[in-house]
């Protein structure tokens, strides 16, 4: 089976999935591609990326080159393991949206897009287990739910970051709960305050609050 792997460029092999996962693919014997998520473009109607053949290798070797522009509808499989950059993150998933018509994928990018984040996650049949969720756009909301519950511990974090990052754990009566607030949803007072709302337009955002 030929399989395309799309990924980013990197200097060597990192111990984690967009290593471990070509090589296990071609310890099974399968033809592995790596293809360049930075790449990816339409060509004559033709889904197309910079690839390279994955030949093996261990974890510190030098990543090979994706240099050779191949068409991404010649593999009987695809599977995404990165994303390309956030500022072209629309045109990325409509490209792939073209490509999943035509390929087979093994993570479709149509759920990727909808799901791997922390509201899309919502309306799966799992959801029913997880702790009870809001995701609020104003601040005045994200204080009302908080003291809705004076003794609960609440968790605050930003609906499409990853790795920790933004991630708070808040309390009614927490002196820094209102500074985590704010900042969680734009801080749209301070923009507002300095700039005015109709010079800056609009600067609240949304926040996961369970």
């Amino acid at each position: 089976m030929k399989i395309l792997v799309l990924t980013l460029q990197r200097t060597h092999y990192e111990p984690v999935n967009n290593y471990f996962i070509p090589r296990s693919l071609q310890e099974l014997g399968h033809e592995v591609v790596l293809g360049d998520v930075d790449t990816l473009s339409l060509l004559d109607t033709q889904v197309v990326a910079h690839t390279s053949p994955f030949e093996g290798g261990k974890v510190g070797d030098p990543h090979p080159r994706m240099t050779v522009v191949r068409s991404c509808e010649d593999f009987d499989l695809v599977w995404l393991l990165e994303y390309s950059h956030p500022s072209r993150e629309s045109e990325f998933f409509q490209l792939l949206w073209v490509l999943e018509q035509r390929v087979t994928f093994v993570n479709r990018p149509s759920s990727v897009f909808f799901i791997n984040n922390k509201i899309g996650v919502l309306g799966l049949r799992a959801s029913t287990h997880f702790a009870g969720s809001h995701v609020l756009l104003h601040e005045s909301d994200v204080r009302e739910a908080i003291a809705s519950d004076s003794s609960a511990t609440w968790v605050l974090k930003p609906p499409n970051l990853g790795c920790g990052a933004g991630v708070f754990l808040v309390r009614n009566d927490d002196p820094n709960t209102s500074a985590l607030v704010q900042s969680a949803t734009g801080n749209a007072y301070q923009k507002y305050e300095m700039h005015t709302r109709e010079a800056y337009g609009q600067a609240e955002q949304y926040t996961l609050l369970q």
